[in-house]
């Protein structure tokens, strides 16, 4: 490649294209230097009036217009090979002589070095400036021999030409220079103009082949836009190294690349290659090589440029590589969904959806007759226990593939969920209590876990469909009492349903409890800390619900939440938990001002029609700015619900921040964030769990910050534990933080008490102050 070639730069296309004023910024100031060199040989004119003789007049005409035939073909094909510049020289130095004086060209001399400037190398420049110099320095020796000169030129004409010459190379390398940032912005915009357009063209896609085409694009894009960059995108496939795609200058690309090129480890990020002599002689580009690791598929793109890859296309790559990995983590979680849209992942038997659907249609046909078991292990949490999860787990699936052999292919056996089973018998009531007991002994039978023999037993509950007069709520609730019946007879045994057995029924007694809970007091408020990442001080709180139980103690959302939606005392207890909340936070202050407090709300909540008024109400009470109450909402809670997405929508007009909770675990983050009224994004905290150490984790997380951060959106990670999580999202740009290492959840005068203490000592210090590990109150 030549050292004068337009291909050395940022050239435009070797199309030609017409004199009508183009749009891209590199080419529009082509076209209006162009057109200002064409216009200065017509301004050159009079200046030449001075020129006696024909053979002169034709001279200076011959060289004007072959000058501006030079420059026009050098815009319309974009290229500046060294015969033309060769050919440009020896045009100056004829128009030098026949004019009167040799200096008359610098009249348009200097807008042909600014308009050179835009073609070629740095290094065709000088060239280029050289022989331009070379021609007016020549024109001096042979000025005179022109017919009808008489003498020499003046001294002082000559001083003047030769004085100019060194002004010529700055003025050149001048212009190179500004040509170079304009190149050098130029290409910036079309690099982000191809990441816009990835993130466009992503959302709400999720084949993966058709996520990794389109980076692919992006990536043909960004080497479009940097010159003489060359892509590489490598996947390992046991011991090869294949390249799967390339992009870039050459047009040489291998099928595989040696070992050896490659980084040894994935989750260091970007490194240079430590052989990248072998990519040198394969694709023909030398200069340094570096690799981006690909999280999702554990391979590389491997770049390489001369002298050097430029730091702004390997950022644009790094984006790039996040985009496509949060899109690809997307795709995974669609698969998984679809998947398991009627199968448990762990035991393989029908999910309770798959159940449901399939109780509702047996339900529906009058002339199927249905029984149904519904099995609870029991003892099953002193083996998950005392062996570990893996160990329950393992159980789980040995009692599954037991439950299978118990019944007949067309009955369907489903785990509902935890340690909880049932199963459908369709056309075989008279046979249903005889199956029940055969389960019972299947799972009774010892089993061998880790070495160690473990044994559970079930309590089955039985329950018929009365003749189309029960809905399948009624047959599952029935069948259910009937387990808890049998459970308290010493369980290990089938009991079948009859209505006497309501009044013993526990989970009825548990279920009135909690429906009274709220109006008891016994519902309990505990806060946990949202810090800032940059300032280290604590700028909103979290509360979250506990319910202090008479008899049973404290019990953590999890143990009755599901209950309270499932029977709507959600609504209820949501409304307390809001007016709890607002009115403990209303006098709480950080460093930064007045916190805001976050509340969970649920769907049932949402779809109440009196939620929004209580909302109102709460903010109108208190005298409490809407903004600062944010409600947090779970992505698959907005997925198909209208009435869902319309209180929303009011809430944000009543000026209320929404928060999406537990982001990137739902079904279409993505689509989620381009269609709601969102103010922050809460990252799960299953990204941290890992330290974070996976690098797929982390690019993910670097993914959603910078993509909400597009967004205008707010970010605060959960589950931060250790400190080098901390300093993983601060590098990342998250904007808070949220878990144990700040605070663990605490009543409210423990809460306020731990944020008086660290206010007070920020200001004793003068400074921020940091936020110790763990804290209990």
């Amino acid at each position: 490649m030549h050292a004068y070639s337009d291909e050395a730069t940022a050239a435009p296309p070797t199309d030609w294209v017409r004199f009508g004023r183009p749009q891209d910024l590199v080419a529009q100031t082509r076209w209006l230097f162009t057109l200002m060199v064409l216009a200065l040989i017509l301004l050159s004119l009079p200046g030449m009036i001075g020129t006696r003789g024909l053979l002169a007049w034709l001279l200076v005409i011959a060289a004007f217009a072959g000058l501006f035939v030079v420059w026009s073909y050098r815009y319309l094909s974009g290229r500046a090979p060294l015969l033309l510049g060769v050919v440009e020289a020896a045009l100056v130095l004829v128009a030098a002589v026949a004019g009167p004086a040799p200096a008359t060209v610098f009249t348009f001399l200097f807008g042909s070095l600014w308009l050179h400037a835009l073609y070629g190398s740095t290094r065709g420049v000088l060239l280029h400036t050289s022989f331009l110099a070379a021609a007016i320095l020549a024109s001096l020796e042979v000025w005179h021999l022109l017919p009808g000169r008489e003498g020499v030129l003046p001294s002082g004409a000559i001083t003047n030409v030769v004085s100019v010459v060194p002004v010529m190379f700055v003025t050149a390398g001048v212009a190179r220079y500004l040509v170079l940032s304009l190149f050098a912005r130029e290409q910036s915009q079309k690099r982000d103009a191809a990441l816009v357009r990835l993130g466009s063209r992503l959302i709400g896609v999720t084949e993966r082949r058709k996520i990794q085409e389109t980076g692919t694009e992006c990536a043909r894009a960004i080497c479009e836009a940097t010159p003489d960059m060359q892509l590489l995108i490598v996947i390992l496939r046991g011991s090869r190294a294949a390249v799967v795609g390339h992009a870039g200058s050459s047009e040489q690309s291998p099928c595989t690349v040696p070992m050896s090129v490659l980084p040894a480890n994935l989750d260091l990020g970007v490194q240079p290659l430590p052989d990248s002599g072998p990519l040198k002689e394969l694709t023909g580009v030398g200069g340094t090589w570096i690799g981006v690791p690909l999280p999702e598929t554990g391979g590389w793109i491997l770049l390489g440029a001369e002298p050097q890859v430029p730091t702004e296309a390997v950022v644009a790559v790094r984006s790039m590589v996040n985009q496509v990995a949060l899109a690809l983590r997307n795709s995974d979680a669609h698969f998984d969904l679809s998947t398991l849209a009627s199968q448990d992942p762990l035991t393989g038997l029908a999910n309770r959806a798959a159940f449901n659907a399939a109780l509702a249609t047996g339900i529906a046909d009058l002339e199927r007759r249905l029984a149904l078991l519904f099995l609870d292990l029991d003892d099953f949490k002193i083996v998950n226990d005392g062996l570990g999860h893996s160990a329950g787990d393992e159980l789980l699936c040995s009692v599954a593939t037991r439950m299978r052999a118990g019944v007949r292919s067309d009955d369907l056996c489903a785990r509902i969920g935890g340690d909880e089973f049932a199963v459908l018998l369709r056309d075989r009531d008279d046979e249903a209590a005889a199956v029940g007991q055969r389960l019972v002994e299947l799972i009774a039978e010892p089993v061998s876990i880790k070495g160690r023999l473990a044994q559970v037993g079930a309590s089955v509950g039985l329950a018929f469909a009365c003749g189309g007069h029960s809905t399948g709520e009624q047959l599952v609730q029935r069948a259910d009492i009937a387990m808890y019946a049998a459970k308290a007879k010493g369980k290990n045994r089938v009991q079948m349903y009859d209505p006497s057995l309501l009044q013993d029924d526990g989970r009825l007694q548990f279920e009135a409890e909690l429906a009274a809970a709220a109006g008891a007091g016994e519902l309990v408020l505990h806060y946990q800390p949202i810090v800032s990442v940059r300032e280290d001080w604590c700028v909103a709180v979290e509360s979250l619900v506990r319910w202090q139980h008479p008899t049973r103690g404290l019990l953590q959302p999890s143990e009755f939440i599901p209950t309270a939606e499932r029977t709507g005392a959600i609504v209820a207890i949501g409304a307390q938990v809001l007016r709890r909340a607002c009115s403990d936070a209303v006098s709480w202050s950080g460093p930064s001002g007045p916190l805001a407090v976050h509340v969970n709300v649920s769907a049932a909540q949402l779809i109440d029609q009196d939620f929004v008024a209580t909302v109102r109400s709460c903010v109108t009470d208190f005298a409490m700015p809407p903004d600062r109450l944010v409600l947090e909402i779970t992505e698959s809670m907005v997925l198909d619900s209208p009435a869902i997405r319309t209180a929303l929508a009011a809430l944000a007009a009543l000026g209320v921040t929404i928060a999406i909770d537990d982001f990137g675990t739902g079904y279409s983050a993505l689509s989620t964030l381009r269609t709601l009224p969102l103010d922050i994004v809460k990252i799960d905290k299953s990204f941290l769990s890992t330290g974070p150490s996976r690098a797929a984790d982390q690019a993910v997380v670097e993914a959603i910050v910078q993509m909400a951060g597009r967004l205008k959106l707010k970010v605060v990670a959960e589950g931060v534990e250790r400190i080098e999580q901390l300093q993983f999202l601060r590098s990342a740009g998250a904007d808070a933080t949220q878990g144990y290492l700040h605070l663990c959840p605490t009543p409210a005068p423990e809460f306020g008490s731990w944020l008086e203490q660290t206010n007070a000592t920020r200001q004793e210090a003068g400074s921020v102050p940091r936020i110790g590990p763990r804290q209990t109150g």
